[in-house]
């Protein structure tokens, strides 16, 4: 934004205790999002579901919000977290968006080094005392980390950098031929006999929902399978963690209203049998949420539904599937390609962040950056 007189607009960073004044950024942030290439994860319709089921009253949080003379060129909603490490209390900011995310990132438009930097700064005048400000799954290559890294030497804080886990990412090409081709013998002849045992079994259709009006009683019909589901008896399904529950209701509701839904259902003889929960943003389907009925195991419906949706997924034009933040053993069976995240974790100039900044090796995990390493779904909880 310029002035009348040519002179560049000044950026100034404002932060907001609390969240009372979210919902008054909503047309600005709606606006810096739209001309962004910032994961979904940072959207306004994002941070609002995490807001409302996520958030509880005692948690301290900030808004963080830099502006181009009147122009909004970034908004960082924070939370404060503490953790104990060799029993020093470290009290952490954490984007918001990292409550239950896809990836981290910082919504500031074209990320800028001016931009960032008026954000890490602006964080000497936040009202609580902190040591860190922790983005834990910045994907490998990420514009906004070096300069973040180089915004954070400027102001006197302490960058590290390290790797942190994978996540599995599936190219499609131009045909379901194409990638069944890619794909080994054993998997093709195992889909097959799965979709024929299905079929074999009673009466398949398949369900796409992407309305508003069509998502309520779709969404009833997910928690259906997630209650029947092997998670179910762990307390890992999201029909067992009521926040979770509450979370993807909302966040379907205002996917579905921005058009970015995709929820898939396979029925058997009308009863629901699986499902994919997924945001298609800028020519990527994100896979949020998938599970399928334990007892129906022997027949495959997840294997049945996921080719299915990678069918449907390259007629609509998609470029890839990305599996997210966690990987897991399943998911390698379908793409040998991944990912890798960074965490950047940037350390206040005191006493205290100097320390946690030594002592930063045995505060993160850190991979090889060399082999995946899978979690255990059973052992997940919100």
């Amino acid at each position: 934004m310029s002035r009348r007189d040519g002179a560049a607009a000044p950026l100034t960073a404002r932060i907001r205790a609390g969240l009372d004044g979210f919902a008054a950024l909503e047309h600005d942030w709606r606006v810096l999002f739209e001309a962004s290439a910032s994961e979904p994860a940072v959207s306004f319709d994002w941070t609002q579901a995490l807001i409302r089921t996520e958030v509880a009253p005692s948690d301290a949080c900030y808004i963080v919000e830099i502006r181009c003379g009147d122009r909004l060129v970034g908004v960082v909603p924070l939370i404060v977290r503490v953790a104990r490490v060799f029993g020093q209390q470290h009290v952490v900011l954490r984007p918001l968006a990292e409550l239950k995310n896809t990836h981290s990132d910082v919504l500031a438009g074209e990320p800028r080094g001016d931009v960032l930097r008026a954000f890490l700064e602006a964080l000497r005048t936040i009202d609580c005392r902190w040591d860190s400000i922790r983005l834990s799954k910045l994907l490998e290559g990420h514009s906004a980390t070096p300069l973040l890294e180089s915004a954070a030497v400027a102001v006197g804080y302490t960058p590290r950098r390290r790797f942190r886990k994978a996540a599995y990412w599936l190219p499609l090409p131009r045909s379901l031929d194409e990638y069944l081709a890619g794909r080994s013998a054993k998997f093709r002849n195992y889909a097959k006999r799965a979709e024929k045992k299905l079929r074999a079994t009673g009466r398949l259709q398949e369900i796409e929902i992407t309305s508003p009006s069509e998502f309520e009683a779709g969404y009833d019909a997910l928690l259906h399978v997630e209650r029947a589901s092997w998670k179910e008896p762990y307390g890992t399904s999201i029909s067992a963690l009521p926040r979770q529950a509450a979370l993807f209701r909302e966040l379907g509701r205002a996917l579905a209203a921005t058009g970015r839904l995709h929820l898939h259902l396979l029925t058997l003889d009308g009863e629901p049998i699986a499902h994919n929960y997924g945001c298609i943003h800028r020519g990527t389907y994100y896979y949020l949420k998938t599970s399928y009925a334990a007892r129906q195991r022997p027949r495959s419906p997840a294997t049945f539904l996921r080719l299915s949706l990678i069918a449907k997924m390259i007629v609509r034009g998609v470029s890839a599937i990305d599996f997210c933040g966690t990987p897991y053993e399943w998911q390698q069976q379908w793409t040998d390609t991944y990912r890798w995240h960074h965490v950047l974790s940037i350390y206040q100039d005191t006493w205290r962040g100097r320390m946690f900044s030594l002592l930063d090796p045995w505060i993160h995990y850190s991979s090889s950056g060399k082999t995946v390493e899978h979690e255990d779904p059973r052992s997940e909880r919100a």
